[in-house]
């Protein structure tokens, strides 16, 4: 069974991973239309249909399927990680502990639930469980995305103003993914908080390269570009923020940098 898979770009702890092969669509499918108690006997093929629910983010039919298959007694260390997704999808957190729990009881060289796991325990404000999980995921070398591991322990450190330990951990998580632009951004961060803002302004540029399509990075690079004197680069970044995320806080920020540089924009800006 193949391990699901989900991006997240909110800025939150990294819980779910990156889409490396989506699972078949099977949500068009008559058959997933149908009571999964009635229409499916097979318990792998009812956690294969939760598992395309879970990755469209259909996750109460998610758990319809994936509890059928738990019924089934089909208890294995993927399923219950799948039941893990789909809980912490519908906001139950207290379950999807349980069985992220359950997975690494049954198996506990499973990196991604380890990966999980810490990151409902970072949640809960359990610091040093939520390091210990982390740990353990990025230290297993068969981790096929530890730069995600890497990632939230710099972020926790990030959160707990330890710039130092952040800072090696972001920087882990690039030597491990480049072109990860979360990392990036987390770093332009630690860095301009440690008085570095030409490192952190490239490590924005960087952002903004790898996803071009992200509000945050835009904003955060379009703030040093204006403190660096470039305001044609500050004007675009703004400009794509208010595009981007139109209703966002970011937005309202992007209006007001954009009014003290004198630009029209639709809708009023600058007028």
């Amino acid at each position: 069974m193949r391990r699901l898979r989900k991006a997240d770009f909110t800025g939150r702890w990294l819980f779910w991973g990156l889409v490396a092969s989506l699972l078949v669509a099977c949500a068009t499918t008559p058959e997933n239309r149908l009571d999964p108690e009635t229409a499916v006997h097979d318990a792998a093929k009812l956690q294969k249909i939760g598992e395309s629910h879970l990755a469209a983010g259909n996750y109460a039919i998610a758990l319809k399927y994936l509890t059928a298959a738990e019924a089934k007694g089909h208890d294995t260390p993927e399923l219950y990680y799948d039941l893990a997704l789909a809980y912490r999808g519908r906001g139950f957190t207290e379950q999807a502990l349980v069985y992220l729990r359950k997975a690494i009881s049954l198996r506990p060289d499973y990196p991604e639930a380890h990966n999980a796991l810490g990151a409902l325990l970072a949640e809960k404000g359990l610091i040093d469980e939520a390091i210990r999980e982390f740990t353990t995921a990025l230290n297993d070398p068969f981790y096929e995305t530890p730069h995600y591991a890497a990632y939230n322990l710099g972020n926790l450190y990030y959160r707990q103003g330890n710039y130092t330990k952040a800072e090696e951990y972001f920087r882990q998580a690039l030597q491990l993914a480049p072109n990860y632009a979360q990392a990036h951004l987390q770093l332009g961060r630690v860095l301009e908080n440690r008085g570095d803002k030409k490192g952190a302004f490239s490590e924005y540029k960087d952002a903004v390269a790898y996803a071009p399509q992200w509000a945050e990075a835009h904003f955060h690079y379009g703030r040093l570009c204006n403190h660096f004197g470039d305001h044609v680069c500050a004007r675009y970044s703004f400009e794509q923020v208010i595009k981007l995320a139109p209703e966002s806080e970011m937005a309202t920020a992007a209006r007001n940098y954009l009014k003290q540089l004198g630009a029209t924009y639709p809708g009023g800006i600058g007028q």
